[in-house]
């Protein structure tokens, strides 16, 4: 995969795409290369967060970067409207 942003690595498809390994409740996802070597907390919480990526199905490469589909692209997008 090339690289993106400095140590980003840009993905190419949805199966390049992963949840973060280091979160119990990840609301972001990684490349496999990124998450390789990464572990998971000793425990986590029972509980269950709507916006967390559980699985790699929860993922989906976008123009090169792993985005979480559980969160509305509004709540990771900057407001770029101007005020009326």
């Amino acid at each position: 995969l090339p690289p993106l942003e400095g140590k980003k690595i840009a993905c190419n498809t949805d199966a390049d795409c992963v949840p973060d390994p280091t979160q119990c409740h990840p609301h972001t996802c990684m490349t496999t290369t990124e998450a390789e070597g990464k572990t998971k907390p000793e425990m986590c919480t029972m509980m269950f967060d709507t916006q967390a990526a559980y699985s790699a199905a929860d993922c989906t490469c976008d123009l090169g970067i792993c985005k979480n589909k559980n969160i509305p692209e509004s709540l990771t997008e900057p407001d770029t409207t101007l005020p009326q």
